[in-house]
C-alpha cells in the first residue's frame, strides 16, 4: 500500500507529452497542475525522465512497476550483449 498519489497517471503522461513536443515549459506545467507549490516543476523533469526511459507504464502502481522495470532491464542487456 502507500501514499495516495497527488497526481493521477494521466496528468503526469500528458505533463510529459507537453512537455516533450515543447507545448509548455516545465514551470508552465507545474503551475497548471498547482500553482501554490513552488518546486513542482523538479517533479516534472523527474516525471519526464521516467517517461523517455520507460513510456506511460512508468506511472504504475509500483507493484507492476518493478515487473517492467526488471523486463526492460533484461532486454537492455540482452541488446547491449
Amino acid at each position: 500500500m502507500g501514499r495516495k498519489a497527488k497526481y493521477t497517471k494521466e496528468q503526469k503522461v500528458q505533463a510529459c507529452k507537453d512537455y516533450l513536443r515543447g507545448k509548455k515549459s516545465a514551470k508552465q506545467i507545474a503551475f497548471k497542475l498547482n500553482p501554490t507549490v513552488k518546486s513542482l516543476d523538479t517533479h516534472v523533469f523527474n516525471w519526464v525522465k521516467k517517461y523517455k526511459l520507460y513510456g506511460p507504464s512508468a506511472f504504475d502502481d509500483k507493484d507492476n512497476r518493478v515487473n517492467i522495470i526488471v523486463t526492460n532491464l533484461g532486454e537492455t542487456l540482452i541488446t547491449n550483449f
